[in-house]
């Protein structure tokens, strides 16, 4: 059982508010072996990470949007993202001249951050 994440690779281009994709944002999950369309798949604007040891109702909550004190008006496109930085940097080169890496959610889930904390938040899975 795995799952692929799709990671923006780079920031929208003039974009400074949080309702445009940022670089790590995580833009969808499915299935692995998902057939991405040539506007995802890399060479592109996107990373595909292959998270081993989940399923997509396990991460679901990678895809919640972040909202602003209940009132609903929508502060982010997503609530957490990859940190680009924490992720080592071997792991990172590969991913970015590839387009593609795969990875346990172990580790995968101490790389995520609550974009308001700053901090991982993800549990872990059995």
């Amino acid at each position: 059982m795995s799952v692929e994440l799709l990671l923006r690779k780079i920031d929208n281009p003039g974009d400074d508010d949080g309702l445009s994709w940022k670089r790590g944002d995580i833009v969808a999950v499915r299935e692995a072996g998902h057939a991405w369309g040539t506007q995802e798949s890399p060479p592109s604007n996107f990373l595909i990470l292959t998270v081993t040891a989940v399923d997509v109702a396990q991460v679901r909550e990678l895809l919640e949007a972040q909202q602003v004190d209940g009132g609903g008006a929508l502060l982010r496109l997503r609530l957490r993202r990859l940190d680009t930085g924490t992720v080592p940097a071997g792991i990172m080169t590969v991913l970015e001249q590839t387009g593609y890496h795969t990875q346990p959610w172990a580790a995968v889930r101490n790389w995520i951050r609550n974009q308001s904390t700053g901090l991982p938040d993800l549990p872990e899975i059995p």
